[in-house]
């Protein structure tokens, strides 16, 4: 979540120079979002996730972020009319909500894995070759960006996550343990290529070449903002989708449950 996206500017600029109020701030929206999960932990997953869908979907477009989403997707998708792209928008923000509302039932998805979630592989897989080998699995905000460790998980294919840790340290605690679920290891993405550079030597299905990752030649897995090359609906809905998220909910967080 950005930094305290739904106050306006001046409020913003006068947290920065206070640290030590900016810190209750966080507290409260810290807070505020564990008792949001916490109800809708209370609902079976499928309601979470429809419930959050339909909210967003009606309160997204109002928000100060719908005029950047607007922006993306005129810039992906030229030869679309104004209609469509708000329909593509809203939509877009719907798929935010929902993937927001399954995140306080990320424990019970993966419980329940093989029956919430479908797995359909293209081709060969490095990590589930003989002998096997380590590899990059990249996601894009596409359905749930959350689930796609089950996959791997489902197979037994250790899995490190790059992840862009949260502005609010309180919120970030919060997300960590909602994803402590999840059959993977977390690296904050600051020294990440360390890390994973490690991971090779401990089997993880990790992998990078420097050169090229610096050169910004290889996409990496950052669930929190996959940057994709809008050239369908869905990616550009996913590059909305990774702007958007800074500022709306909380970019918490394949098929939904």
């Amino acid at each position: 979540m950005a930094q305290q996206a739904w106050a306006p500017e001046f409020v913003r600029r006068g947290l920065a120079r206070r640290p030590a109020l900016r810190a209750v701030v966080q507290g409260l929206e810290a807070a505020w979002l564990a008792l949001v999960w916490a109800a809708l932990g209370l609902l079976p997953p499928g309601w979470a996730s429809a419930l959050s869908a339909a909210f967003l979907r009606r309160v997204g477009p109002h928000l100060r972020k719908h005029r950047h989403v607007r922006r993306n997707l005129a810039l992906a998708l030229p030869e679309r009319s104004d209609a469509e792209r708000e329909r593509i928008a809203r939509e877009m923000w719907g798929h935010l909500g929902a993937v927001f509302g399954e995140f306080p039932h990320l424990a019970r998805i993966d419980r329940e894995s093989d029956e919430r979630v479908a797995v359909e592989i293209s081709g060969r897989l490095a990590p589930l070759a003989d002998p096997p080998r380590p590899a990059i699995f990249v996601t894009a905000h596409v359905g749930n960006w959350e689930l796609t460790t089950l996959v791997a998980g489902r197979y037994g294919v250790p899995v490190s996550v790059i992840y862009a840790p949260d502005s609010n340290p309180y919120l970030d605690r919060l997300i960590r343990r909602y994803r402590r679920a999840l059959p993977c290891e977390l690296i904050a993405k600051q020294g990440a290529y360390w890390r994973l550079y490690q991971s090779q030597f401990e089997q993880a299905a990790a992998d990078i070449d420097a050169e090229e990752a610096l050169t910004g030649a290889v996409p990496v897995v950052v669930p929190d903002g996959v940057e994709t090359d809008a050239t369908s609906d869905a990616a550009a809905g996913a590059a909305a989708d990774a702007d958007a998220a800074a500022e709306a909910v909380t970019e918490p967080p394949a098929e939904h449950a």
